[in-house]
């Protein structure tokens, strides 16, 4: 990497992690939102580096998706998009550290995985903390329906940013740094109105996972 790109990078990291700050410190739009650092890793997935990253940033939008429709009744009202989560996540290396890894999470894929930030706001349809609600443990079926089995996702880990919001953010975007040099990828979410789904697919999808939920509640 050059010293140039090298710049270019850490200017980046500081500017999205500024702007995070922003966000959690309700300074931007005068939302309370709250915010945690997330990691999927995924089973076996062959090919070479961008096919891995295409397989894998398709998972998170699934993920994605699905979490929107607990969050608010319309994605495509102006008023409600507003309170859409914001999903920032890069592809990533372990590093020495292992937590939150596990043996295998260093091994499949030699490590690969997508690691970032996620906020949402306090007053959505979601009256859970998000680590709540993405917990294999304490809200199984819907974990399952997040993390398919046999799917390419094979788990999520997710816990509250308990530090400052900018030295969370600056961990958080570490690889736009310098954890992977030859790449520019990154996963930025909520996607323009033009990128949605169809509308009726999505709520025809949605059916089983609200009826599960609501008779799990």
């Amino acid at each position: 990497m050059t010293e140039q790109v090298y710049d270019f990078r850490f200017k980046l990291k500081y500017d999205y992690a500024a702007w995070i700050e922003q966000i959690l410190e309700a300074r931007r739009d005068g939302q309370i939102w709250n915010g945690y650092i997330v990691t999927f890793m995924f089973n076996h997935i062959p090919g070479p580096f961008d096919h891995k990253c295409s397989v894998m940033e398709n998972e998170i939008e699934r993920v994605y998706a699905t979490l929107v429709r607990h969050v608010v009744h319309d994605s495509r009202s102006p008023s409600q998009r507003k309170k859409l989560p914001i999903l920032y996540a890069f592809p990533d290396y372990p590093r020495k550290k292992m937590d939150p890894f596990r043996w295998e999470d260093v091994t499949i894929n030699d490590g690969l995985h997508y690691h970032g930030i996620i906020l949402i706001p306090i007053d959505t349809r979601l009256k859970m903390g998000l680590d709540m609600f993405i917990n294999e443990e304490k809200n199984e079926k819907t974990y399952r329906h997040l993390v398919k089995f046999g799917g390419p996702l094979r788990r999520i880990h997710i816990k509250p940013v308990d530090r400052t919001p900018r030295k969370v953010a600056g961990y958080a975007f570490k690889s736009i740094e310098w954890r992977i040099p030859d790449s520019n990828r990154m996963l930025i979410l909520p996607k323009a109105l033009s990128e949605l789904p169809d509308k009726r697919r999505s709520d025809d999808n949605s059916t089983a996972l609200d009826g599960q939920i609501t008779r799990a509640s």
